[in-house]
């Protein structure tokens, strides 16, 4: 009779973290932004839906870029500004943050695999009413 033995650890296969998969598969481009809500004044016209299609124009060919070193840069190909480097972290929350502390420029309600990146984001617009802005809030997918 042969007996051998294997534990618990040798039959699961860990799974990689979010910052190994974040990295790993970077860069990310832009797919599509989804409108969540928008806040407007009377003034601003523009409706939701006009809002969706300006963040999907606008973004159509932006890439994210994580590195391990936890630096990372955005490019968009015929962009006035070739690319934008920034610092990002984790925080242990579903959010990804930006610079030293989580603001509210933070990606939240992280949903990641090897193939797709999303996340919420809220965001400001110029309003039609001088010093306000219209703000919105949607979920931004990446491929």
């Amino acid at each position: 009779m042969l007996f051998t033995s294997c534990s618990v650890e040798d039959l699961i296969k860990e799974e990689p973290d979010n910052t190994e998969i974040l990295v790993s598969n970077s860069p990310w481009k832009f797919e599509s932004f989804k409108l969540a809500w928008a806040t407007k004044t009377e003034k601003d016209t523009i409706t939701d839906q006009e809002i969706e299609r300006e963040v999907n124009d606008s973004y159509k060919d932006l890439e994210f870029t994580f590195n391990a070193d936890g630096t990372g840069q955005t490019t968009a190909p015929n962009a006035e500004v070739e690319f934008l480097v920034w610092d990002w972290f984790f925080d242990g929350s579903n959010k990804i943050c930006f610079g030293a502390t989580c603001g509210a420029d933070s990606f939240t309600s992280i949903q990641l695999s090897e193939n797709s990146f999303s996340f919420d984001l809220t965001a400001g617009a110029p309003s039609n009413t001088e010093g306000e802005k219209i703000i919105y809030s949607g979920r931004y997918t990446l491929k």
